[in-house]
């Protein structure tokens, strides 16, 4: 709420400062949405905000200068948010007039009932006047403060709705929600989201569940009151008097808030210790059954009381930090007539200074008038627990942004993009091959020595050279294979070699320190599909399991009959009749782990890809099943790259590459390359 009245001035300076950079701009289309009302709204264009380090300024000030970046990201500086925003705070301020100005009608009504200064009886008109303007300041204010909380909280709900979208759009570009769970170190990813988002809106606007008042909504009728208690002292006491009286508001004022600068990183890690200790619980209900059989309750017992340890001496800081911030308001509440009585001792005991000479009536005039100025003024120290509570929670989202824009935009992201868009990519001299640390992607026309036409590829590798994120250690050099049309090349080797990690390249998920990588930018029908060692189950019905990455919706109900002898052809058919093709479950609770891998393959073969990448994709077959479900794959005539164990998987290949712990591989024809 306190952003409104400077929101345009920061907005129009960012914007006049910032230039997008490519893909620096994301647009979210527009859609029916919830809100009814505010779907023409739900598209909208965020501008990246300069680097956090240009904003976060003061200590004192990061909740504010946090919260208005946050605001500005999805809001345009000339905009019905901004000023509604505006007309909100025109709203508290005028009822903090008609609050002002109602004892002063009720003071007037009282006297005329009284019979005023004649003591006859009341005037009814005057009477009448007084107590009608009384109810109509009444009902005013009732109406402007009920309608500011109103209002102030759906421009919240909106501000959530449409930051949330921001954040998802970011999340879900370029792998950024793959590189922010698996290759940083921001911590409790979804709590940001979910938790940390929610009550930071809360705090910011108020809300119903559990009831919460704005907290910049009350700064503002805070700051109003002091001014009009400015007022009011200025005209009894005169401005030496008043000026006394800020002087000690405003030492008592700056003493709580230096008390509470500590508070704010107390609240960002208590924050991110409540998430690591709900994120544990939720481990013990996805690995309950594990957890049951490996006997391991006194492990996890111990893990549980570590962090809630951690978690419960954390909020012991932070309530004995609240509790000095508490002593030093309260002080400053009832401390004003002990500093009238010191400013009356010195003027007792001086005779020099004559800027402390007051007379009786004028110390008189002072401790009322600090009184009246410390009730105004001691109201805003308050708000400095909420203030606390949105720093560090505008902390954690700001962080949550800048890893996702980072991720988003990053140069490597763009490399991962001519991974998947390969196709118009030229083939560079030979002598050209890139050095560490390129990671270059271009077309491979040779595989030991062999000219190959362009055609027949599904996918090459050439010269590639690979290590884990951290570059700590070497997993691959100098790795070259091709993939043909109907070819499969199985992929062997020690556990920890980077079979896996080779995927991940391909994939575009890592960088690889140097290399040429060539395939297909299409997913899913004649292009590429992947299938991990544990396979994803999707929320919605059967059906979906079977068409996912597709959207149930999207697909006719001609496919049903398609999707449904599927299922029966990989040994499903108990399941389907069960759940039919509507059922919803969480199925990676219904499902065992071999028919999730069986309706894997059902997965693919629906969507006819040209090249089909598996990563011990048949771990939990029993042989039978394993033979039906790659035999189907051969028949539709795909082909393979396959990463495994077992010696059972190799026949279904022409190629093995047996790669070793040193980095280097060994690759070992099986029959000739020709197709399947």
């Amino acid at each position: 709420m306190l952003q409104s009245v400077v929101s345009f001035t920061m907005s129009v300076l960012t914007t006049s400062q910032q230039a997008d950079p490519p893909g620096g701009r994301h647009r979210l289309a527009d859609e029916e949405d919830a809100f009814g009302r505010f779907s023409r709204s739900s598209s909208f264009t965020y501008a990246r905000p300069p680097p956090a380090d240009e904003w976060r300024g003061s200590t004192r000030l990061g909740g504010l200068i946090n919260t208005m970046r946050l605001w500005n990201l999805v809001t345009p500086v000339l905009s019905y948010a901004n000023l509604t925003l505006l007309f909100a705070a025109s709203m508290t301020v005028c009822a903090q007039v008609l609050i002002t100005w109602l004892p002063v009608f009720i003071g007037r009504a009282t006297k005329e009932l009284t019979g005023g200064s004649t003591g006859q009886f009341a005037d009814l008109h005057a009477l009448s006047t007084h107590l009608g303007l009384a109810f109509l300041c009444v009902f005013l204010y009732v109406s402007l403060r009920g309608g500011t909380q109103v209002l102030i909280m759906l421009m919240g709900l909106r501000w959530r709705y449409n930051l949330t979208r921001t954040l998802h759009s970011l999340y879900f570009s370029r792998k950024a929600y793959y590189r922010v769970n698996c290759l940083s170190e921001l911590d409790n990813v979804d709590s940001r989201f979910a938790s940390d988002l929610s009550t930071f809106i809360k705090l910011c606007c108020g809300g119903v569940s559990p009831p919460l008042t704005s907290t910049y909504v009350g700064i503002v009728g805070d700051v109003f009151l002091v001014i009009t208690a400015s007022f009011a002292c200025f005209q009894r006491a005169g401005p030496r008097i008043t000026a006394f009286a800020y002087i000690y508001n405003a030492v008592t004022i700056l003493f709580a808030v230096f008390i509470s600068i500590p508070i704010a990183k107390t609240t960002e890690v208590q924050e991110a210790r409540e998430a690591d200790y709900r994120h544990a619980q939720l481990r013990m209900k996805t690995y309950a059954e594990q957890v049951a059989l490996l006997q391991g309750e006194e492990l996890e017992l111990h893990a549980l009381d570590r962090r809630l340890d951690a978690l419960v001496s954390n909020q012991r800081t932070l309530i004995f930090q609240y509790f000095r911030l508490a002593l030093a308001n309260t002080f400053s509440g009832v401390g004003g007539s002990l500093f009238g009585l010191a400013i009356a001792s010195l003027t007792l005991l001086t005779r020099r200074l004559t800027f402390l000479k007051f007379d009786i009536e004028q110390l008189t005039t002072m401790l009322g008038t600090i009184e009246i100025l410390s009730s105004a003024c001691q109201a805003l120290p308050t708000k400095l627990p909420m203030l606390n509570n949105i720093a560090g929670l505008s902390k954690r989202i700001i962080e949550l942004f800048d890893a996702l824009d980072k991720f988003a935009s990053e140069e490597n992201s763009e490399k991962a993009d001519e991974v998947r868009g390969g196709d118009d990519v030229e083939a560079p001299p030979a002598a050209s091959r890139p050095v560490v640390g390129s990671g270059a992607i271009a077309l491979v026309t040779e595989y030991g020595g062999e000219e190959l036409a362009e055609s027949i590829f599904q996918l090459s590798v050439q010269g590639l050279h690979y290590s884990t994120p951290d570059a700590k250690r070497e997993l691959a050099r100098d790795l070259s294979f091709v993939v043909k049309e109907g070819m499969g090349v199985v992929i062997r080797g020690p556990s920890g070699c980077g079979k896996s990690s080779l995927i991940r390249c391909i994939a575009g998920l890592w960088t690889p320190d140097a290399g040429i990588i060539r395939r297909t930018s299409r997913c899913g029908r004649d292009g590429v599909v992947y299938m991990p060692q544990r396979p994803y189950m999707s929320t919605g019905s059967l059906r979906q399991q079977v068409l996912y990455p597709l959207i149930e919706d999207e697909v006719g109900v001609e496919e049903d009959e398609s999707i449904a002898q599927l299922l029966v052809d990989f040994g499903l058919e108990t399941i389907l009749a069960s759940w039919g093709l509507d059922g919803l479950a969480v199925w990676e609770d219904v499902l065992s782990a071999g028919e999730q891998q069986r309706l894997s393959f059902a997965r693919v073969v629906y969507a006819q890809p040209s090249l089909v990448i598996m990563d011990e994709a048949t771990s939990t077959l029993d042989l039978q099943n394993e033979a039906l479900c790659m035999q189907r794959v051969l028949d539709e005539e795909i082909s393979l790259l396959t990463i495994a164990h077992r010696p059972s998987v190799v026949r279904y290949h022409q190629l093995m590459l047996t790669m070793e712990m040193d980095g280097t591989f060994t690759p070992t024809p099986l029959v000739e390359m020709t197709p399947c």
